[in-house]
């Protein structure tokens, strides 16, 4: 009985000191220029999201360098998930295979990089 009080206490306290997530805006970085097919789709998702988590969502264009310069500001950002980042694989695979020090690697497990599911066109 004596534990059972005790893992309650502990689970209440857990949830009291829990956040709500997103307590602050969310921002989308895309890599690419604004105006194109990766940034459409980003804006598609920037809208879709404030009324699903009731906070504001932003997008901050980074193109250049093959999409190293946003693909770098999103893999510096702090692991919070209040930065995403919205690019096309080609650029974010190749980059770092083509440029010497491209500042992040696609393909270690210390970033969180996740592709959004395709769905097939029924028009």
């Amino acid at each position: 009985m004596r534990r059972a009080v005790i893992a309650a206490a502990m689970l209440w306290v857990a949830c009291a000191l829990a956040q709500d997530y997103p307590s602050r805006p969310i921002r989308i970085i895309v890599a690419t220029p604004a105006g194109g097919p990766v940034d459409v789709m980003a804006r598609v998702l920037a809208n879709a999201l404030p009324p699903v988590l009731g906070q504001t969502v932003f997008i901050e264009n980074k193109p250049g360098a093959g999409n190293t310069i946003g693909s770098r500001q999103a893999a510096a950002a702090d692991p919070d998930g209040y930065t995403l980042m919205v690019s096309a694989a080609s650029g974010l695979i190749m980059s770092p295979m083509i440029i010497k020090n491209a500042g992040y690697d696609a393909s270690s497990s210390s970033h969180q990089w996740r592709s959004l599911p395709k769905h097939r066109r029924c028009w």
